[in-house]
């Protein structure tokens, strides 16, 4: 069937994506064909389903666009069977999961599987009566959902390696984050590099709010205002007349901006990073621990600290004693993903965030908790700050 509006003949239409596969990539170790017109073409293994090492063919391409989509509906991969819509955009879920969920927001897609409308009665089909979805609780759409889930895998893991292999050369961040560091003391540039490098990293931050980040930071280290006061300060010769007492609010109230703009960026990121740990491109994120403790708490960064263990599965560090006031005590961070043993591998820390844990216990969280509460502290910082 043809379709004309206005005179015009409808196309199909074809998303404007930054990234596609099978053409920017292929899982390795897959056969799959990549024809003229950029689809790839596999065999599904459906021997535990039919007997006899059945195989049945899919096409596929998987796309990536650079701006979020805005239009909820269609964010994910479609299913065609016979040139018709069987399954509208999802992420081969039964149900609405978690699966990419920083990525959906970009993700587009389609997968040709003609064996899908296969039956001539309605018992037997797998489309449903919509016409728009398919019997995702039929069991022989397992191989199909198992095989789509690994796909999208390894496709976010992979647009995230591209992502950062384009990040080198001249202005790897882009001309806004590198504004911003020009400004920043030329010390402190690389390190708020490094940071924003890791929020793009872990998030879908664009330039804009990588350098929004960013400039934030560097407000919060400029505190000339704040050091004028601390100048005066130091002239004051009673520690405890009304004068001293005015400079010392003076200065507070000069640092407290910065202080707030970092304590609301750092809850923005966080924000993100409670989804990232659910995704395969944080595995690094357990070796902030060291150099950003404020991600598993703000005051943190106030204390010394030393580093006690650090690797692919786990960093420790431990903190030390604070006068009178705190004794000496060692958190743990594993990989995002790790899984722990039932005791711990890591020597001695009082408290240990892991993705998931084989048993409850004192001292341990999740890598969600965690970043939440730290993220709610953040905030809760941010505004306190605000209104002194």
């Amino acid at each position: 069937m043809r379709v004309w509006i206005n005179g015009e003949q409808l196309e199909r239409f074809e998303y404007d994506v930054d990234i596609r596969f099978p053409r920017d990539g292929a899982p390795a170790g897959v056969t799959a064909n990549v024809g003229d017109d950029g689809w790839a073409t596999e065999l599904i293994d459906y021997s535990a389903y039919d007997g006899d090492g059945k195989t049945r063919e899919v096409k596929w391409w998987i796309g990536f666009t650079g701006l979020p989509i805005p239009d909820e509906d269609v964010r994910g991969v479609s299913i065609l069977t016979r040139g018709k819509l069987a399954q509208r955009p999802f992420t081969f879920e039964k149900s609405q999961g978690s699966t990419g969920q920083l990525a959906q927001e970009y993700l587009v897609g389609e997968v040709r599987a003609d064996w899908i409308d296969h039956g001539q009665e309605a018992e037997q089909d797998l489309i449903q009566s919509n016409r728009d979805q398919l019997q995702l609780d039929n069991e022989e759409l397992e191989p199909l959902l198992d095989w789509g889930r690994e796909r999208l895998t390894w496709a976010m893991a992979k647009r995230n390696e591209l992502r950062r292999e384009r990040r080198v050369g001249a202005d790897p961040l882009g001309s806004q984050v590198e504004a911003v560091l020009s400004r920043a003391p030329a010390r402190s540039r690389e390190r708020l590099r490094t940071l924003a490098g890791r929020i793009a990293d872990v998030t879908e931050a664009d330039q804009g709010a990588l350098a929004k980040a960013v400039e934030a930071v560097v407000e919060a280290t400029d505190a000339r205002a704040a050091r004028a006061s601390g100048d005066d300060l130091r002239l004051a010769a009673d520690p405890d007349d009304d004068h001293t007492w005015a400079l010392l609010t003076d200065a507070a109230s000069a640092a407290a901006p910065g202080r707030a703009a970092l304590a609301s960026a750092r809850a923005d990121a966080l924000t993100h990073f409670v989804v990232a740990v659910r995704e395969p491109p944080a595995e690094r994120l357990h070796r902030a621990l060291v150099t950003d403790p404020w991600i598993v708490w703000p005051l943190l960064d106030a204390l010394p600290r030393e580093l006690v263990q650090e690797d692919d599965r786990v960093c420790v560090v431990r903190f030390e004693p604070w006068g009178k006031i705190l004794d000496e005590f060692s958190i743990a961070c594993w990989a995002v993903g790790a899984q722990p043993s039932p005791n711990g591998d890591a020597p001695g820390e009082e408290i240990s965030i892991a993705s998931a844990w084989p048993e409850p216990g004192n001292g341990r969280l999740t890598w969600e908790e965690a970043l939440a509460t730290s993220r709610d502290a953040h905030a809760a910082l941010a505004k306190a700050l605000d209104e002194s």
